[in-house]
């Protein structure tokens, strides 16, 4: 089994923590969520905040086996949106299998 992604291009950590995205692979999770936009931050991956870890750690925590879920954080507009999509999905319905808007 080929291990896959959420389909995040990942920039810089940001002054106020969380690792900008720069942008998002067509097809894959994270552009069929609809709710993963280029200048959001992602925050956390899997409960884990990804404060002062090397961009390589946090890919690794993206991937994983195909059809795998991981829960992430992101943060869009200032506010906090936790969501849990499938890594490496194809299809709308198959990406996003959860959000919800979180008070931080």
């Amino acid at each position: 089994e080929s291990p896959g992604g959420i389909g995040v291009k990942l920039g810089s950590h940001g002054s106020k923590g969380g690792v900008r995205i720069l942008d998002l692979v067509k097809g894959l999770s994270a552009d069929l969520s609809d709710a993963i936009f280029p200048g959001d931050f992602l925050l956390e991956v899997d409960g884990k905040s990804v404060d002062r870890h090397p961009l390589d750690d946090i890919r690794r925590w993206t991937s994983g086996p195909r059809g795998s879920k991981v829960a992430i954080v992101i943060e869009h507009e200032g506010k906090p949106r936790r969501m849990t999509l499938r890594r490496g999905a194809f299809g709308a319905e198959h990406s996003v299998v959860e959000q919800e808007e979180l008070d931080m």
